[in-house]
C-alpha cells in the first residue's frame, strides 16, 4: 500500500470523503428482497418442521403416560414408580409446550428477519465509523476499499 504524497490530504479529509461517498456506492444493496423472502420462507419451513416434531413428541408422551397408567392399574408397577415417571413426563411436557409457544410465536411473526435497507447500512456505517480506533479504520480500509482516488477540482471548496 502506497501512502499519499500530497501534504494537503489529511486523514480527517479522507475520512470525511469516505463518509460522504459511502451512501453513493452502487453495489451497496447488501440484501436483495428475493433473497430475504427465500430466507424467510426457509425459516418458516424450519420452524414448521420443529413445531411438527415437538407436537409429535407431545403425542408420544401422552401415549406413554396412558401406557404407564395401565401398568399401574394392572399392578405391573407400584405407585411410587408411577408417580416418579408421571412427574418426569409432566416436566417434559411442560418444557415441550414452552418450546412450542416460542416457535409458534416466531412462526406467526413471519420469520422475524427485518428488511435491511441501504439507508440502514449507511447509517450504521456512519455511527460505527466514529467508534473505530485509527488502526481499526486502517484495517477496514485495507480490507474493503480497493483504492481511493482523489481528484483535484479547483472549483470545489474544501476538498
Amino acid at each position: 500500500m502506497k501512502g499519499c504524497d500530497a501534504k494537503s490530504v489529511t486523514a480527517p479529509k479522507v475520512e470525511r470523503a469516505l463518509l460522504d461517498y459511502f451512501p453513493s456506492v452502487p453495489d451497496l444493496d447488501v440484501t436483495d428482497k428475493v433473497d430475504l423472502e427465500e430466507k424467510r420462507q426457509k425459516v418458516r419451513q424450519d420452524t414448521q418442521t420443529q413445531i411438527e416434531a415437538l407436537t409429535d413428541k407431545l403425542q408420544r408422551l401422552d401415549n406413554k403416560e396412558r401406557e404407564i397408567m395401565n401398568f399401574y392399574i394392572n399392578e405391573s408397577i407400584d405407585f411410587d414408580s408411577y408417580r416418579a415417571m408421571k412427574k418426569q413426563m409432566d416436566a417434559d411436557r411442560e418444557f415441550i409446550r414452552g418450546e412450542l409457544a416460542k416457535l409458534s410465536a416466531a412462526h406467526a411473526g413471519g420469520g422475524g428477519e427485518p428488511t435491511i435497507t441501504k439507508a440502514d447500512v449507511v447509517e450504521n456505517f456512519r455511527e460505527n465509523w466514529e467508534k473505530l480506533t485509527d488502526p481499526e479504520k486502517r484495517q477496514f480500509l485495507m480490507r474493503f476499499i480497493k483504492k481511493i482516488v482523489l481528484v483535484n477540482d479547483p472549483n470545489r471548496r474544501g476538498f
